[in-house]
């Protein structure tokens, strides 16, 4: 996936109501039942993916289950999406405000 296609895929699931990922007691998540996955979860191949995973960091996902991330996405930065997604989910949703957020971290 190139940082395009990342870019357009998270505008289409924040815009289309697939964000934020949230389990049932409001904890934030890579995947949930259904289309939503959080804004690292969207980089966790179908066949990588392992519920066990969830409430681990980025860099865990790295190191333990040998995640890739993409080229042109550092660890750093990968943390800060995941962070952005986290601290988005407390509140309304702001399609606006995380998309900002976004970009100013991949540019």
């Amino acid at each position: 996936m190139t940082k395009e296609e990342y870019l357009a895929e998270l505008e289409t699931r924040s815009l289309n109501g697939m964000f934020p990922a949230i389990n049932d007691n409001g904890d934030c998540r890579y995947r949930t039942p259904g289309v939503r996955k959080c804004a690292i979860g969207i980089l966790i191949p179908d066949d990588k993916y392992n519920p066990i995973m969830e409430g681990s960091s980025v860099s865990y996902l790295t190191d333990k289950y040998g995640l890739q991330l993409p080229e042109w996405l550092t660890q750093k930065q990968a943390t800060e999406l995941q962070n952005v997604h986290d601290d988005t989910c407390w509140e309304k949703w702001n399609h606006e405000l995380f998309m900002k957020q976004v970009r100013q971290i991949l540019t």
